[in-house]
């Protein structure tokens, strides 16, 4: 895949559009499956995950507002973290694949997805 169009170097590789694209995505389901009824025990299942879904685009967020870590180091690690944030949404939004409105783009690994360009210590 292409690069994102170029951005200002800032510590995220993957674009804040895809996180929130995933995000608005699963939590919209989440909403929906809540006015079907759940009953106390899904309902509880259903805070979790969208605490997860939260956690994770609250990270992804945080991450497009820093700038790029000199430190090697640094950078390896909040850019593992980006990955886990994305998988953990890639994972939930699988549960809806099947729906109209899943995107392909959701079932991309970090790797595959397009990156923001000018985001490795150094540049």
């Amino acid at each position: 895949m292409t690069p994102h169009p170029a951005t200002p170097s800032v510590a995220a590789s993957i674009p804040a559009e895809h996180f929130e694209r995933i995000a608005a995505f699963i939590l919209k389901h989440l909403k929906a499956a809540r006015e079907q009824g759940a009953g106390a025990e899904n309902r509880r299942a259903l805070d979790a995950v969208q605490y997860l879904v939260n956690a994770a685009a609250a990270f992804s967020h945080l991450l497009h507002q820093l700038p790029v870590p000199a430190d090697p180091v640094q950078h390896t690690v909040l850019r593992a973290r980006e990955a886990e944030a994305w998988e953990t949404l890639r994972h939930t939004a699988r549960q809806w694949q099947e729906y109209p409105d899943y995107d392909l783009l959701f079932s991309l690994t970090p790797q595959e997805l397009p990156t923001i360009p000018n985001t490795t210590p150094g540049r």
